[in-house]
């Protein structure tokens, strides 16, 4: 989730699943030249800089997803260099540290390991699932005996900057993932700990009406927690039939109205505002806008409700418009008071959120298009 407090992405919560397919992609001209810029981008030997850890799920994830539906060998290797960097790297070197490294590199491990899923159900190369299995394993170590099942207290960038509901929700939506993704033996038994996960997130953060920041924030609405309970819930939905999921999930798309701007397509991004030095509530974030659309689009696949695409195209929108520059081919990271990112703010741009929306549109385009 990066190294700064502005730092932008929450890279685990996307995966996609469906076929290949050659529609022109939605955005045109701004779609081609972002992923221009991102093949171009600062990239060495299966690394993008600089990523905020995200790259490590985006990078291989996307490249694998479009390397094998055009039959682009050159996409495919990138996916490929991406993943043994993922495997032997991030996974292999924090497994090797044991429950102490794990813990110290959360975010960036499981990126990682949601980048590799990726590549395996694409490739079908199942190859590195030990690993996968050891990081996950050892992972789940941390959530069940440190933290109870959520993660309240365990001090790291991600917490500080996203709360505790978030990072528990992560950890949710990555074994869902593992489940979704690949036929492993373990699926079931993923499932069943996602389970008692979002359980938890209800006992600790639920207050009636949408899912808190941190119970220490009783009052507190956030636009992250619940999109990221969103995706959890959708995805739980699709894992296991659970109707309730499906409509808690849904409840939380009319309880983030009030995050809805009125003057400007998006949404308030408050998780970075007071950290980027917004003066005002006019605040909004390239990733943030990315996992509500990609959260909106689980819920017209899941629901068939037309009226998730239609916030999706008003959202799109707001990146075309206000973020995207067409002489740099670049997305940037934020909106705030009434202007574009600058090079003087504390995050300016990421390259693991332009990899993001690229993915995002891909898989909007081959579920709902």
């Amino acid at each position: 989730m990066g190294r700064s407090a502005g730092a932008c992405c929450l890279g685990f919560l996307i995966v996609v699943v469906g076929p290949s397919c050659g529609e022109t992609p939605r955005f045109g001209t701004m779609f081609e030249e972002v992923e221009r810029m991102s093949w171009d981008s600062d990239y060495v030997d299966g690394r993008w800089e600089p990523d905020w850890d995200d790259a490590a799920f985006y990078g291989p994830a996307y490249y694998a997803r479009v390397g094998w539906e055009r039959g682009d060998e050159t996409y495919r290797q990138r996916a490929r260099d991406g993943v043994r960097h993922n495997l032997d790297e991030i996974i292999g070197t924090a497994v090797a540290g044991g429950v102490s490294a794990v813990a110290d590199n959360m975010t960036e491990v499981l990126y990682a390991v949601l980048g590799v899923l990726d590549y395996m159900e694409v490739s079908g190369d199942l190859s590195g699932l030990d690993r996968i299995d050891e990081s996950l394993d050892l992972a789940d170590l941390i959530v069940s005996r440190l933290c109870a099942d959520y993660c309240q207290g365990f001090p790291s960038y991600a917490m500080d900057t996203y709360g505790p509901t978030v990072v528990t929700g992560m950890i949710a939506i990555v074994y869902l993932q593992y489940a979704v993704l690949i036929d492993a033996p373990r699926e079931a038994e993923r499932v069943a700990r996602a389970g008692e996960i979002l359980a938890r997130i209800e006992e600790r953060a639920w207050n009636g009406s949408y899912y808190l920041f941190t119970p220490d924030r009783p009052d507190y609405l956030d636009l992250y927690p619940n999109v990221v309970m969103m995706i959890a819930l959708a995805r739980y939905h699709q894992a296991t039939g659970d109707a309730g999921a499906l409509e808690r999930a849904e409840g939380l798309f009319e309880a983030i109205r009030p995050l809805r701007c009125t003057d400007r397509p998006g949404y308030k991004s408050l998780y970075s505002a007071e950290a980027m030095g917004a003066r005002t509530d006019d605040y909004t974030t390239l990733s943030a806008m990315n996992y509500t659309m990609f959260a909106l689009a689980l819920l017209a696949e899941e629901s068939g409700d037309p009226r998730y695409r239609d916030e999706i195209d008003w959202l799109e929108g707001f990146v075309e418009d206000y973020l995207y520059v067409e002489a740099d081919g670049k997305v940037y990271h934020h909106w705030m008071d009434g202007r574009l990112a600058l090079p003087t703010d504390l995050e300016y741009f990421c390259i693991g959120c332009n990899l993001q929306f690229l993915y995002v549109d891909w898989w909007v385009r081959h579920h709902l298009d």
